[in-house]
């Protein structure tokens, strides 16, 4: 007698016997440069055998296993607006905002930009290239983050150290 998936997962009701008799049934395959979300929230891009980077509630994991030892419960692959959604909430948390001066790589130039008051209807995520771009340039791209630029504070004489002479601030 032949039993097809259809019917082996009509039999499951969240119980283990059926899922240790047919594992190969549950398993999900992982596809490479996809995000994937799991039912506690967390994101991962799978880039490769379930290795990657992510974002739970502590924020971005340059390094994420989660798919690989998937204890956080089931998962499925996460729509364009979720992955946007955890993108721009951690940009928020980074901080850029009105006036940050971001600084990004690009592929063969480095240009920094002073951030305009964040415009979520203007912030938009491609999914392919793996890109959130602000409008007024990229704050992340495959796994990267752009850079801010924590202004310089200097005290008057550390000034004139710097330039080799006396200023006069009017």
């Amino acid at each position: 007698m032949k039993i097809t998936k259809k019917q082996i997962k009509a039999l499951d009701k969240g119980g283990t016997t059926v899922r240790e008799l047919f594992p190969e049934v549950f398993e999900t395959k992982l596809e490479d440069n996809t995000y994937y979300i799991f039912g506690t929230g967390e994101i991962q891009f799978n880039v490769n055998n379930g290795e990657g980077y992510g974002f739970n509630k502590y924020g971005f994991q340059e390094e994420a296993r989660w798919l690989k030892y998937p204890h956080n419960g089931s998962y499925r692959k996460a729509t364009k607006e979720e992955v946007e959604t955890a993108l721009i909430n951690e940009a928020k948390r980074r901080g850029f905002n009105n006036g940050a001066i971001v600084s990004k790589t690009g592929i063969n130039k480095r240009y920094t930009f002073k951030f305009q008051p964040i415009r979520e209807e203007r912030i938009r995520f491609f999914e392919n290239p793996n890109v959130l771009d602000s409008g007024q340039g990229e704050l992340f791209r495959d796994g990267v983050w752009a850079e801010i630029i924590k202004p310089k504070q200097m005290t008057k004489e550390e000034i004139e150290k710097e330039l080799g002479y006396q200023i006069e601030i009017v």
